[in-house]
Formats: C-alpha cells, structure tokens, sequence
C-alpha cells in the first residue's frame, strides 16, 4: 500500500469544489501541505482527579490528582475504546503522592495497570510514567528506575546529554556489547556504588545465565530459575498464565524454531522487543557495569545524576538542558530568551534603557523618592475610550492621628466636572466614592480668570472688571457711607435713619411715622396713621364710634362707651347672665371647660340599617347606631386601623333586629377584648339586644353590652 505521512490530513480539499481563486476560506495549498517532519512532538497536559481508584484520562500527557486528600492509589484506567494503542505519560499532582497499584482486578469499562516491576509505582511530579495499552490492559514500557552516576574528578564524557535542570546524564549508544567491561574501564563511574545501567531484577537474571547455556535444560532447571525471580519484571501474569498451561511433562526435546514460536505467539507480551533480545544476547557473561572503556563505546542509552565534579568539554546545547555559552555574566537564573520574562527583583546600581518601554500587568509600583518625567502633558484613562465611566485625575495619602485619608483633584465622569476632595478614608478605585467617610471638598487657593459658578468663600480681589449682580456683585465699582448696599432703583429700606432735612417740602408722602410726630408740631393739612395718642388731660373724644377692645381696661370706659367684640377673658368668679346659650358654632364636642352646662341638650343619633349577612363598619359609624337585620347568622368584623382610622375614644354601636346571632370578628391587625364566651369574638346574646364596641388603642377595641 502506498506510504501516508504522519499527521497529513486524510482527506484532501476538492479544488473542484473550492477554487483556489480567493474564495474559498482556504486554499489546497495549505490544507493539502503535508506537515514539517522536522520538530518535536508535544502535549498539552491535563489534570485527572481520582475517583474509586480510577481516572479517564483524554491526554498523552495527564497529572494524577488525589481524589480528598494528599494521597491516593490509582488502580483503574476507564476508558470505552479498547482496539487503540494508546500511550500516556502519567504524573503526579504537585504535593501529592499518587501510588499506581500493579495489577489490580478491574470491574466493567476498567483497565488494569501493570508495572514492569510487578509492583507498586509511585508517581513523580518530573519524571513520567509511560504506559501503553493493549487491549484492556495498560503496560508500562519505560522502566523508571535510574542509575546516578557521581563523578568524583573531572572527566570528559563523549556521545552524552546532560540535563542541567534535573542534573542527569543521558548515554545514546547503538550497542551494549561488553556493556559491563566498558563501565568498568571508565574511571569516573568505578567509585559509584549504584551501578544500575538496567532494572536490578534484569541485571540478577542476566548474571545467572551460565556462560555455556543450551536449550538442554531441563523443565525443573528452568522452573526453578524462574520462579526463584520474586521481584522481576520479566513476565506479567498473563505470562505466567501462559506458563502455567505449559504440559507438566514437557522435556527439552523442542526445537529452536518451536520455542520461538510459543515465545512470539504471545501477542500480549511487553516484556522484551525483539531488539531487546538481540542487545541481551550480546551481553558478555558476568557483565558489570565498572568498565569505563565499555560505558564509552556502548551503544546502549542510560540516565543518572552528576551529583559532583565539573562538567569538562564543549558546550551543552539548549534543547539538551544547558545554556549554550560557556561565559557569563552576574549571578542567578540564566536568561536564554531575546524577550524574556523576568520574575522577581532584578538588582542594579543604575539600570539604563534605551528605545521604548512597555510594562503590561496589572500594577505598575514605583518606589522612589524623586520622580521625573520629561513628556509636559501626562495621559491619564487611556483605556478609557469606550466610555465616560471611570474618573480622571490623580490623589494622595497623608495621616491624620493614625487614619490614612487620601485627598486629590478628579474629573468627575458622572458630570464631567473637576472636583478637587479631601479627607476621604476610602481609597478611590476607577472613581471617587463621594458617599464613603470623610469626603470633604477641598479649598483651592489660586488665582481664577473667567467664569465662576458654586460658592466662594473668603475675599475676591483683582478684579478686572464689576461683578454683575447676577453674579453676586454690586455691578459698580464705587461707594458712598456705609452698611448694605441698595441695588434696586425702588428699595424698601427697614427703619432708614433719614436725618432731619435743613429745609424743603417733603412730597410724595401720605402721612409721618406717628412716632416721629410730636403732638402740636404738624403743618396744617398733614394727616396722623395710627397715632399713639396717650392719655389726654382734659376734654373730649370726638369723631371716634368707640375705642378698640384691646385698648379698654375693666372699669376705665366713661359713660356711653360702646365695646366692639370684646374679649372678655374667663371671669374668676360670678354668673353668667343675659346670655340665652352659647353660640352653637363656639361649642365643640368635649373642648367646653369644666362647669359648663348646656341646658336641655338634644342628642340625636343617626341610623344605618343593615340587612346583610356580614358587615364591616365605616368610618361615619362612628357616634350612630347600626341595626343588624337578617334570619341568618351575622358576621360583624372590625376593621384595621389601616383601613379605617377611627380616632382613638371613638365608639360604634350595633343593635341585633333580626333572629340571626351577631358575631364579632377581629381585622387584619385587630385585637378584640371582651366578657363573652370567645373574649375575642364575643356574639351578641340574643334579639334585640346590642353592644358597643370602643376603640382603645391603635387597633384595639373594648367590646361591652349583652354579649355572650
């Protein structure tokens, strides 16, 4: 079949149906392009929580999370689609400890984990672990165990990827022949105890072949041999299962070609590749890993750590953990980006910069003593093009007593006018809070040219020109005497002293101030309002129909003297006589004083008949008397105070007429009291009776009468 590229796309764009003239939303060179073999593969990661032990990751590259706790196992893997091989890159949540469970008995739609190991793994945070699926089982096909190589002089290491970040060693060979002879030749590994080039398990399997081994071994021989592994990772259970079907009397009369081909027929076996195979048979007996010349030429691929010396030799690339240079320049985390992005506190004495610059974030603080800026016209809301919603201006903290206030000068958005504040305890935001505690206008002292609208206080000087009226001003700019100054051209003046004129007529007027006159100093002809006249001496009182009430004292009038409307005022003492009554319009209902009788009063009540079968009185109930007449039973409710607004001491009175009982029943709000039966809703006892319900309270009434 012809060969398809990895990643292009499998179905090709129909120039038929989308021209490449322009219209069509994407031509077939771009959508036909097969992708850039060059590059690396990546992920993005996503983070799976735990849950019952299993989690359905949708990522190569998945962060295991605990599922209540900082601690959890992973069991299961879910997952619907069981035919793809599938490969993940499992880690651990940061502060987590997830520990993958080897092998465990999964329920319907679940996956089991099985570890090269044959045992529990737990996860890192850096390192991956690398599963693969087959079928319903994830097998894990990178083993995580990792040699550390320490080297104790300064060595130099040919065909090596250092990692700086993790400080590991990555050996890439193409043969691992005389792996362990070349190890130990190499002197800068021979001091490392922990010489682990492959799984310890592997490594005890292949030191105990026996140089001369056949395939004449008997079934015991390699019964015990395997079963004697109890930590290896040579077989998952499925091996053994396979194993534990081999016929109890096999004997080693199979050929070469027969054990190969039950070895390879397990289609579910991850233990070796084929190249796995041809690198272990090429393994020299008794193997180790302490020959240097051996660890230089091997062609095999090792990870550890240098957890001493000096790294000698040319410099480490980038994209292999190092930084490219073998100089540098001040202390701290190297910067390998043309446009960084620094975190932290960057020290200097002085720190020049040359061309534009941009600061993009959140908060811009600088702490400084002196600030200076060159540009005359600073920009202030440059955002703020959308709209007219957030405050323009500047402010600052200062403390009073120990209570931060802030004080500036804004542009109000909510009326476009300045305002300058003060004393304000809350710190402004996008706009000035004119509602929180202490905000105070402030005073401006300044020179002010133009127009001025609100209130001035203090002295206004320099002025170019008069203050319009309308304005607050005189509208001239000189004076004569002092005191206020008259601004209409026909003023009431309040008590004006006038002074004494040296001669002249005085016009226009209709009479002195009587108190200005003195008796006999009038010119003929001129005319006294509402003179104080005192007491004459002697003679008559002429042209006067009475004198005013208010001028009389008891006892004083001469014969003949006529009081107009007098107010009498109360007498101490005495009987009222040549009065018939009082006027009616004089008399109101419970404001006569004490002791004052009406003779033969006439009180008369108005009646408001009812017939119904329910009744809520009105407000004109009050003071009439309401009959109440139906065969059937007569529910009498008393209204809310809301509803109708008796006044308190207000009475109603009912009379039952008719064979239906009257029961009295209490508003929304309203408390009924009374001697009857149900205090509350006390029944009017039988025909013709009555009762009086008398409002007490706001809304409640005292109910009395022939009530039960």
């Amino acid at each position: 079949m012809a060969r398809s590229g990895w990643g292009k796309h499998a179905t090709q764009v129909n120039t038929s149906t989308y021209p490449d003239d322009g219209t069509s939303p994407i031509g077939s060179n771009e959508w036909n392009e097969a992708p850039d073999s060059a590059g690396m593969l990546g992920f993005t990661e996503s983070i799976k929580t735990i849950s019952s032990g299993a989690i359905t990751p949708v990522d190569t590259a998945t962060i295991v999370a605990a599922e209540s706790s900082t601690s959890d196992d992973l069991d299961f893997i879910t997952y619907s689609e069981t035919s793809a091989n599938d490969v993940i890159l499992l880690y651990s949540d940061s502060g987590d400890t997830i520990t993958v469970r080897h092998n465990q008995s999964p329920g319907s739609g679940q996956a089991a984990i099985s570890t090269t190991s044959a045992a529990s793994v737990v996860l890192s945070a850096t390192v991956p672990l690398v599963l693969q699926r087959r079928g319903t089982t994830f097998y894990q096909i990178i083993e995580n165990s990792i040699a550390t190589l320490t080297a104790t002089s300064s060595a130099t290491l040919t065909n090596k990827t250092i990692n700086t970040a993790s400080n590991t060693i990555t050996v890439t060979a193409t043969d691992v022949s005389d792996f362990d002879t070349e190890v130990a030749n190499n002197s800068a590994v021979t001091a490392n105890t922990a010489k682990v080039t492959y799984p310890s398990s592997a490594s005890t399997k292949l030191a105990g072949i026996e140089a001369s081994a056949t395939i004449d071994q008997t079934d015991a021989e390699i019964r015990t041999a395997v079963e004697a592994a109890t930590d290896s990772n040579v077989f998952t259970d499925a091996d053994h299962t396979k194993l534990n079907s081999v016929e109890s009397s096999a004997t080693a009369d199979q050929s070469n070609a027969e054990i190969v081909a039950a070895v390879e027929a397990g289609s579910d076996s991850n233990t070796f590749t084929d190249a796995d195979h041809t690198k272990l048979n090429a393994i020299e007996a008794s193997a180790d890993v302490t020959d240097t010349a051996n660890v230089n030429s091997a062609a095999a691929t090792t990870v550890g750590t240098i957890t001493s010396g000096t790294w000698q030799g040319t410099t480490v690339a980038v994209d292999q953990g190092g930084t490219g240079v073998t100089s540098s320049t001040g202390t701290g985390s190297t910067v390998l980006s043309a446009s960084p992005t620094l975190t932290g506190t960057v020290n200097a004495a002085a720190i020049t910069l040359s061309g534009d610059l941009t600061v993009n974030g959140t908060n811009t603080i600088v702490n400084t003593s002196t600030l200076s800026v060159e540009d005359p016209l600073i920009k202030l809301a440059s955002g703020n093009n959308a709209a007219d919603s957030v405050d323009v201006g500047f402010y600052g903290l200062y403390d009073v007593g120990g209570t931060d206030k802030y004080s500036g000068i804004v542009r109000d958005a909510s009326d476009g006018k300045f305002i300058a504040f003060k004393d304000l305890q809350t710190e402004p935001t996008t706009t000035v809070d004119k509602s929180a505690t202490g905000y105070t206008k402030a005073v401006i002292v300044a020179d002010i040219e133009g127009d001025v609208t609100g209130t001035v206080t203090g002295n206004a000087s320099g002025l170019s020109a008069t203050l319009a009226v309308a304005s607050g001003g005189t509208g001239v700019t000189a004076k004569t005497g002092t005191g206020n100054v008259v601004l209409s051209t026909s003023p009431t003046l309040v008590t004006p002293v006038l002074g004494t004129p040296a001669s002249g007529a005085l016009t226009n007027c209709t009479a002195l101030p009587a108190a200005q006159v003195s008796q006999g100093t009038m010119a003929s002809g001129m005319v006294l309002v509402a003179p104080v006249l005192g007491t004459p001496a002697s003679g008559a009182l002429t042209n006067c129909t009475a004198l005013p009430a208010a001028q009389v004292s008891q006892g004083t009038m001469a014969s003949g003297m006529v009081m107009v409307a007098p107010v009498l005022g109360t007498p101490a003492s005495g009987a009222l006589t040549n009065c018939t009554a009082l006027p009616a319009a004089q008399v109101a209902a419970g404001t006569m004083a004490s002791g004052h009788i009406i003779p033969d009063p006439t009180l008369t009540f108005s009646i408001n008949s009812q017939t119904g079968t329910t009744y809520t009185p009105v407000l004109a109930d009050a003071g009439k008397i309401v009959t109440l007449n139906n065969g059937s039973a007569i529910t009498l409710t008393i209204p809310p105070n809301s509803s109708v607004a008796y006044p308190v001491g207000s009475s109603l009175t009912f009379i039952q007429i008719g064979a239906g009982l009257t029961t009295f029943a209490q508003g929304s709000g309203v408390t009924i009291a009374s001697v009857g039966g149900t205090a509350t809703a006390p029944l009017i006892s039988a025909t013709h009776g009555s009762a009086t319900a008398i409002k007490i309270a706001t809304d409640t009434w005292q109910v009395v009468g022939a009530i039960e």
